[in-house]
């Protein structure tokens, strides 16, 4: 089972999270509580450091590329729509564009990347997983050399979900059934199923499906053979986006299964990744909650909106950057005068 291997991810400063816990904690009682937003802030300012600061270069990354699935099987939409949203993005008009929070927008393309159907075959050559991963890596370190001090991962590929489902049932060992909504298509689920079922069933006999590794092999070598037999280019590439980042020391804000998905693997490759991570915003997709569970995330904020990957990150950035300056602003705030500066109040 031939894998690259990574070294440990280092850990954020962990002396700096806890200072800005006990500066929450002693926040003037009349400025209110952060919710959600205050484990977000210890968090950035773990991988960030102190004074706190707001992110001042955000890149978003959008990796595009194919997903094997026969088009419109598993998935509503198609690979023209993955086409016209990467043209949308080259002519600065995606969404991610139109939210104008002043984000850099990037497209790494790997739709030319072939892509097998797991359901009959392996998804991906070893080498196109690893051209793929380093790539991803790549993006990364030009995002980073470029400025940038938070990176987020986007994703655009016709049936993703069912990539992400299918690798997450192997990881994770959930049952196909229990990884999708049932929406208001049943037949759809009943195919994305099907589809998973199969995959699943194609790899059971190597050991993917009973939860137990070969022992002579590492969890980074388990995890890379699960995806170039069930993932996609894309998968490869976020995997590599995120691994890169943590030995960067570069946090990530996440939100969509795939990048969440790529996350699992990205911790299962590189321990202490997913430290580098924040969920910036729910997802109601239960293929995400044992992701979730594994990597220990919680939501910066709650919201029912579907939309492509790495947007609920740009809209979950504003609140971020307020509760940043609230706590610079409720922590750092002077002390009341002293007795010798009230009038009528004399020193002993």
């Amino acid at each position: 089972m031939p894998s690259e291997s990574f070294p440990r991810a280092p850990h954020p400063d962990a002396a700096a999270t806890d200072q800005l816990l006990r500066d929450l904690r002693h926040r003037q009682p009349r400025c209110g509580s952060l919710g959600l937003l205050s484990p977000a802030i210890a968090w950035w300012a773990g991988c960030s450091g102190l004074p706190l600061r707001a992110p001042s270069h955000v890149a978003l990354v959008v990796v595009a590329g194919r997903h094997g699935w026969e088009d419109g099987r598993v998935c509503t939409l198609t690979e023209a729509d993955t086409d016209r949203s990467c043209a949308e993005i080259t002519e600065h008009c995606s969404p991610a564009d139109l939210l104008g929070v002043g984000a850099e927008v990037t497209l790494c393309d790997l739709r030319d990347v072939p892509v097998a159907p797991s359901n009959k075959e392996d998804a991906l050559t070893e080498e196109d997983m690893r051209s793929c991963m380093e790539r991803g890596r790549r993006e990364a370190s030009r995002a980073i050399d470029s400025g940038a001090d938070l990176l987020v991962p986007g994703s655009l590929g016709a049936a993703e979900l069912s990539t992400a489902a299918t690798l997450v049932g192997a990881l994770c060992q959930r049952e196909p059934v229990s990884l999708y909504r049932t929406g208001n298509d049943p037949e759809l689920w009943k195919r994305q199923v099907a589809a998973t079922r199969d995959a699943l069933f194609r790899v059971s006999g190597r050991g993917f499906r009973a939860g137990h590794r070969d022992p002579h092999h590492s969890a980074g070598e388990h995890a890379q053979a699960v995806l170039r037999r069930l993932g996609s280019p894309a998968t490869a590439a976020l995997t590599g986006f995120l691994i890169e980042a943590a030995q960067r020391r570069t946090p990530v804000l996440l939100d969509g299964v795939h990048p969440l998905c790529a996350a699992l693997i990205a911790e299962r490759c590189a321990p202490g990744s997913a430290a580098w991570m924040y969920l910036s915003c729910h997802t109601t997709e239960p293929l995400a909650e044992p992701i979730i569970e594994a990597l220990e995330l919680q939501p910066m904020t709650i919201t029912e909106a579907e939309l492509p990957a790495g947007i609920g990150s740009l809209m979950a950035l504003p609140q971020l950057n307020a509760g940043i300056a609230l706590c610079r602003g409720s922590v750092e705030e002077p002390e009341g005068p002293s007795a010798e500066d009230l009038p009528g109040v004399e020193s002993s």
